[in-house]
């Protein structure tokens, strides 16, 4: 089942007669009425009514795709709750680790179900403040809705996260390598 968003646009109308020196004086005349309350529009004055609709269900917007084990790509993905549920595998979940108003959705228990290890997020010195687990992706979160990445985000992220990570300890410190998952020599 679509969903749909229907606006009713109703016009009301009434010629009122004025007496005035210009076009400009008579609608100025009028309009200070109105506002003023004296002309209030009833439903006898209804004239027209027009619908119009818009599908909000199946929108889809451009986004950058990380996937545990894969190169970072470009996806159109629909944002209905069920799309980017699907996408994520759970519930979604929205992380704001970037200086523009865009976001990580991921899995919001994907740690805790072990969910494959996809990439780690950095800081502006390089340091690691988080590992993202399970397919997440970043997009526009400008607004009240998800919205589509511009050109220029596109690559900055693909180029940013392009490569997934396998990551292990160094005394107390997790670090992150970059690996091709094109290239086997990682799995040695």
């Amino acid at each position: 089942m679509n969903k749909y968003e229907v606006t009713i646009t109703e016009t009301l109308e009434r010629k009122i007669e004025v007496e005035a020196e210009s076009v400009e004086e008579a609608q100025r005349r009028v309009k200070e009425g109105w506002e003023n309350s004296d002309y209030i529009l009833l439903p006898d004055d209804f004239s027209d009514v027009n619908f119009s609709t818009k599908e909000i269900g199946n929108q889809k917007i451009k986004v950058v795709l990380l996937e545990p084990g894969k190169i970072a790509r470009t996806a159109e993905i629909g944002t209905s709750l069920k799309d980017l549920q699907e996408i994520v595998d759970g519930y979604i979940e929205t992380a704001h680790f970037f200086d523009e108003p865009v976001c990580l959705v991921c899995n919001e228990e994907g740690k805790v179900r072990e969910l494959p290890i996809n990439r780690g997020i950095y800081d502006k010195n390089k340091k690691l403040i988080d590992v993202i687990v399970g397919t997440a992706f970043i997009c526009d979160c400008s607004g009240e809705e998800f919205g589509s990445l511009s050109d220029e985000q596109i690559k900055k992220y693909t180029k940013e996260l392009m490569y997934p990570e396998k990551f292990y300890f160094n005394g107390n410190e997790i670090v992150g390598k970059k690996f091709n998952p094109n290239n086997r020599e990682h799995e040695r």
